[in-house]
């Protein structure tokens, strides 16, 4: 991984005897990995503990919010993100009801699809 002010970050195998670093970041899931990617392309040394492998699954269904997004692009990722489909909100289904809502407006939310 390299990070946006082109450091490179290593990733460090297991060293079950020793383990320094500046922050410890338990739980890989996207808020720790997100935290992680800014503190590291900060300069910060960060370990990650994750008891699962990688890749796994997304609970909610691989959907993401346009704020996941933006934090995506805000770390790089734009065009790894731009050949995947954007939807336009969100429609969730229960006791025989659904309800279908698009994201809201916002400025830094661009739509891509009107």
């Amino acid at each position: 991984m390299t990070a946006p002010n082109s450091l490179a970050v290593e990733l460090q195998p297991p060293r079950p005897e020793l383990y320094q670093c500046d922050v410890l970041v338990v739980g890989g899931g996207p808020a720790g990995a997100s935290a992680a990617y800014w503190l590291a392309s900060s300069g910060v040394d960060v370990l990650v503990v994750e008891k699962k492998h990688y890749p796994r699954e997304k609970a909610c269904g691989d959907g993401l919010t346009p704020r996941s997004v933006l934090q995506l692009e805000e770390m790089g990722l734009a065009a790894e993100l731009s050949v995947h489909h954007r939807y336009r909100g969100l429609r969730t289904s229960a006791y025989g009801r659904t309800i279908a809502m698009d994201w809201p407006e916002h400025p830094a939310f661009l739509r891509t699809d009107t």
